[in-house]
């Protein structure tokens, strides 16, 4: 983390904390991410909530969506599935298109739905 903070000050970037403490979109995004990663899927949900209501940009927009629906299945929550195929309609050329299906499949996997 210091070294990374460091980095991003040698580079001319703002450091992380900056970012991640942002009351803008971004703030938001990057607190949902670091939740996601940490296996806090019910904190991801909620900053991905309040991201949708700061006018977020396309690819801010895209980029919650996808943590929200994936924090949405590691939750238990029986909605993941109507996120992810509304993820897939509405981003078909993403590069994360297969993750989603597949994490579609494991959806019904472990519903015992094969």
């Amino acid at each position: 983390m210091i070294l990374t903070a460091a980095a991003a000050a040698f580079l001319g970037g703002s450091p992380l904390s900056a970012q991640i403490n942002s009351p803008e979109a971004s703030g938001y995004l990057q607190r949902g991410v670091e939740m996601y990663r940490n296996r806090n899927y019910t904190g991801c949900i909620d900053q991905m909530l309040q991201l949708r209501k700061l006018n977020p940009t396309s690819e801010q927009s895209r980029e919650a969506f996808y943590y929200l629906a994936m924090s949405t299945l590691y939750t238990g929550n029986d909605e993941a599935i109507v996120l992810f195929d509304e993820w897939l309609r509405l981003y078909p050329e993403s590069p994360l298109r297969e993750d989603v299906e597949a994490s579609a499949g494991d959806y019904y996997f472990t519903r015992g739905k094969y």
